[in-house]
């Protein structure tokens, strides 16, 4: 059935000749493979339950997801946590392959960790996002000052943004993705911008429709100085997104973003460091999933527990042994000097 999520019943194991092809981004061999008789629509048993099409769509090349299509593949079938392979290449944010997914019947509205426009939103690939969007006709409808006033935000662009305060309603005023306009200073890490606009009116915490706020923005890009103004106006420090936001706190964005410093910020300025987001993970253990090794020392050093686990899931300290990160592994056993 389509969109469908996958249940492990009886189904065959990838097998090596696709696996290898798509682990070598050769969509010839790939095509080969399936010419040879290889299902397309076989699963891997364990983990998310992934097929060819969500391996595809991991990869930048979209020759290969046209590979696994041709071959018959369900465009639509979806992963044990209800993800497609729309879904997938949004969390990458492969640009031509999000495209070509939608152009060959994708729905777009499926959703697992999130829908695929959710998934962009969250992981921050505005390119992709903005070519979505595109593909879909789906961008809201703004004025000119509208999209003056984005542009002078990401641009830092003070005296625009002092000029625009009386033509357009700043308080309300979007981004090309329909998002608080402040957003985009923030994840331009413009923070005299970010003063000026919330002197013109724009709501420091205002939302999106994910529930995030300027300050995940800026603390998933790395940008200190644009999280310590956005504190400095009274960002709500602990505010958790929506659902389809996965329940994520500022602290979330900036372990995944990966920026020692701007962990340390948030720390020190009051964030809460184990809360646990719709699948559990705490801001430690989303570092830890990301491979951000820097993000997870100051993590511990600010006092998160590294004993939370999200179900079906490795510990902090297990990835840690994975990614033969010693100190990380000497600091959860006792053993760290810092």
């Amino acid at each position: 059935m389509a969109g469908a999520l996958f249940s492990a019943t009886a189904v065959a194991q990838i097998p090596d000749p696709v696996r290898t092809a798509l682990r070598a981004g050769d969509a010839v061999a790939l095509a080969a493979a399936f010419e040879a008789g290889a299902d397309p629509e076989a699963r891997e048993a364990e983990g998310y339950g992934a097929n060819a099409l969500m391996y595809a769509a991991s990869n930048p090349d979209p020759a290969l997801v046209n590979a696994v299509l041709a071959a018959g593949a369900e465009i639509n079938a979806r992963d044990r946590m209800g993800d497609p392979a729309l879904n997938w290449a949004s969390y990458y944010g492969h640009t031509d392959v999000i495209v070509r997914l939608l152009e060959a019947g994708a729905d777009p509205g499926l959703r697992g960790h999130g829908n695929a426009r959710e998934i962009l939103m969250r992981r921050g690939h505005q390119t992709a996002l903005a070519a979505f969007l595109a593909a879909l006709g789906a961008g809201p409808e703004r004025t000119g000052a509208e999209i003056t006033l984005e542009t002078a935000a990401l641009e830092g662009d003070i005296a625009t943004i002092q000029s625009l305060a009386g033509e357009a309603d700043v308080s309300t005023a979007r981004d090309f993705a329909g998002r608080p306009v402040l957003q985009a200073a923030a994840r331009a890490g413009q923070g005299e911008a970010i003063l000026a606009l919330i002197a013109a009116g724009a709501p420091v915490d205002g939302l999106d429709s994910i529930g995030f706020t300027a300050l995940f923005e800026a603390a998933r890009e790395g940008h200190d100085a644009a999280v310590s103004a956005l504190l400095d106006q009274g960002a709500d420090i602990n505010h958790i997104a929506e659902p389809h936001g996965l329940s994520l706190t500022p602290l979330h964005l900036a372990a995944i973003g990966g920026n020692a410093a701007v962990v340390q910020t948030l720390m020190q300025a009051g964030a809460r460091p184990d809360v646990q987001g719709v699948t559990g993970a705490t801001p430690m253990l989303w570092a830890a999933f990301e491979g951000q090794h820097d993000a997870v020392k100051a993590l511990l050093q600010g006092g998160a527990d590294a004993s939370i686990q999200a179900p079906d899931s490795p510990s902090v300290r297990d990835v840690a042994v994975m990614s033969e990160w010693s100190d990380i592994v000497a600091m959860i056993d006792g053993e760290g000097g810092e």
